[in-house]
């Protein structure tokens, strides 16, 4: 723990701040800090609040404290001190990015002065070491990802769902060629495929894939995609069910459904709902014609695996 040296006052505040950082009670002293501040307003306790917050990790304050009173920080060079301080509060956020960036534009600043950088460049030794802490890290990711990709058929719902947030940390070359595989992977659950192909979509993934869809090979073409909300498909049943005559609660559940089948469907939706208002009576089981009762029995299969 770095040692944080209060000043000599006798704002009993600021001593009960004092004995609370001597106790190791890094909550009281935080208080006390705050209502000595408060009370004197005294700018010169300021450095020694932020410290005082980022010795107890309380970062969501200390970002908050740099927003309200010095914004332009990151642009604006104001002294060695405050700057250090802001760039250890990056760095324990982990923003490296931003970090190494007001870290070479701080550097730059005090040596064209001749000041003194031996605090920015501990600060920068401590940014090497998280730039290789991070890299380890995403190549220990990697290699669990992988690992469950080879098995992925043989992964539950969740399990398989929890992939795709994974597949970020990925190179965009990987993404795609991953994603490619586990669309033409046949028990990667359909709802899945849909949120796949979406994020690709939002990616801006341009060339034409191949899929498996319901044990059927297709191709997609992901400049023609519309996101499952906006399709007119379900758009037009969606409509339909808001203007039913049947309570609010069994209105919302209905469509809650509708939107689980469809996004299921996407992105060949047509293929099977080629009337929205049977398929709407065919979800309420009014009138079951042969072709939905067949989909329909298909897709809650498929919603029966994502409880498993």
């Amino acid at each position: 723990m770095n040692i944080i040296r209060f000043p000599k006052n006798k704002d009993v505040f600021l001593q009960k701040a004092t004995q609370s950082f001597e106790e190791a009670n890094m909550t009281e002293a935080i208080l006390y800090m705050e209502k000595a501040i408060q009370e004197t307003k005294d700018t010169s306790l300021y450095t020694i609040y932020i410290a005082t917050l980022l010795e107890s990790h309380e970062l969501d304050k200390a970002l908050a404290f740099f927003k309200t009173y010095l914004p332009n920080i990151q642009q604006e060079t104001q002294d060695i001190e405050w700057d250090s301080l802001y760039i250890r509060l990056l760095l324990e956020l982990w923003d490296l990015e931003t970090a190494a960036s007001t870290l070479e534009k701080k550097t730059a600043y005090y040596e064209q002065y001749g000041l003194s950088t031996y605090q920015l460049e501990v600060l920068s030794q401590r940014l090497n070491q998280q730039h290789i802490a991070l890299k380890n890290e995403e190549e220990e990711m990697q290699q669990q990802l992988m690992m469950q990709l080879e098995k992925v058929e043989a992964l539950s719902f969740l399990e398989q769902r929890s992939l795709l947030p994974m597949l970020n940390i990925l190179s965009a070359d990987a993404y795609i060629e991953q994603a490619m595989y586990l669309l033409c992977t046949k028990q990667f659950h359909p709802l899945l495929k849909s949120y796949l192909l979406e994020m690709l979509c939002e990616r801006q993934y341009t060339q034409d894939i191949d899929m498996v869809w319901f044990g059927e090979k297709q191709s997609v073409s992901l400049t023609q995609l519309v996101p499952v909300l906006e399709h007119p498909i379900y758009q037009c049943m969606d409509k339909y069910v808001d203007n039913m005559a049947i309570d609010e609660q069994n209105k919302q559940v209905l469509q809650q459904n509708i939107l689980l089948y469809v996004s299921m469907l996407y992105p060949f939706i047509e293929r099977v709902i080629d009337d929205e208002v049977a398929f709407v009576h065919a979800l309420q089981e009014k009138h079951v014609a042969e072709k939905q009762h067949v989909w329909i029995d298909r897709l809650e299969k498929e919603i029966q695996k994502m409880t498993m």
